[in-house]
């Protein structure tokens, strides 16, 4: 846990040059590249819930693998957590150019 709350804290916006801070503290640029992110993760999340909504659906009726123990629900909890927690900052990661040092 203390390995996933670590690399949650090096994932945020403001460890990427982008503040997650007030609108006041970032130019027109910054503003744009972070909403755009937010926007596209929005998108995101919202397909993989409706293909996991399908997914178990479909699964149900099919007998495809579905979590039903406790661990197994827990872990299905926890990543979709992870994934909608760090999305925007991933996305803000893979979009943006590297920095020349």
């Amino acid at each position: 846990m203390l390995t996933v709350a670590a690399g949650g804290s090096l994932m945020m916006p403001r460890n990427l040059g982008i503040s997650d801070g007030p609108d006041s503290e970032l130019d027109e640029r910054q503003r744009r590249v972070r909403d755009e992110a937010y926007v596209n993760a929005y998108r995101l999340l919202c397909t993989l819930f409706i293909l996991v909504r399908l997914y178990v659906m479909i699964g149900h009726d099919a007998g495809w693998w579905l979590p039903r123990s406790s661990n197994e629900l827990q872990a299905t909890f926890w990543s979709g957590l992870l994934l909608a927690s760090t999305l925007p900052s991933a996305i803000l990661a893979w979009t943006e150019p590297d920095l020349r040092e």
